[in-house]
């Protein structure tokens, strides 16, 4: 309502809730005092904004929020340009900058850490595949040489079967052959002996 321009109606609409958290934790109650700083900043009232965004600055401190507190500084500096203290208003920019400064640097520092940690985790799983890949390699492999092995000794035997046959063939042809020349040898031994 304030941003439309309806003051006494955004004024009676913060008070519920104001009333409402008096008594609640300060999470709550620093951002119905946001609120509430914004609509005096808004009517004008610029030491009542300041005044809120003091309490909310203390609320902010014990909760750690530096991102509130960076809000807070902000929104005084606008309120002291605003009310015609500018050199006031510079006393928050220059609070300003140190903790942004900080506040990016801490964010980007968990953000390193958080893409140095996806890269590890896909480190990880990358070296798990190539684990896994040679493993089946090696498996692959291993089959391969058993197969080899077993035609190797179904070979050996065919040809040591084979080799028998052409064995005994020559055998029974060596016979064949040497027992007509040993009668023949024998008759002519003994033709000559006589």
């Amino acid at each position: 309502e304030a941003g439309l321009g309806h003051y006494p109606q955004a004024k009676q609409m913060l008070d519920k809730p104001l009333a409402l958290c008096e008594n609640s934790s300060p999470l709550a109650r620093v951002g119905t005092l946001a609120s509430l700083s914004l609509y005096y900043k808004e009517v004008g009232e610029y030491d009542k904004a300041l005044a809120t965004n003091k309490e909310r600055y203390e609320l902010d401190k014990y909760l750690g929020n530096d991102y509130g507190i960076l809000d807070i500084y902000d929104q005084n500096s606008e309120i002291l340009m605003k009310a015609g203290r500018p050199a006031e208003a510079a006393v928050y920019y220059r609070k300003m900058l140190p903790l942004k400064d900080s506040l990016n640097s801490v964010e980007t520092s968990h953000q390193l850490n958080e893409l140095n940690t996806i890269y590890k985790v896909d480190q990880l799983k990358q070296e798990k595949r190539l684990t896994s890949y040679k493993l089946y390699a090696a498996l692959i492999c291993c089959t391969l040489l058993a197969a080899i092995l077993v035609i190797i000794v179904l070979n050996a035997r065919a040809r040591r079967k084979k080799n028998k046959v052409l064995y005994e063939r020559i055998q029974d042809n060596r016979k064949e052959y040497e027992s007509p020349m040993v009668s023949e040898f024998s008759l002519r031994e003994g033709q000559q002996m006589s």
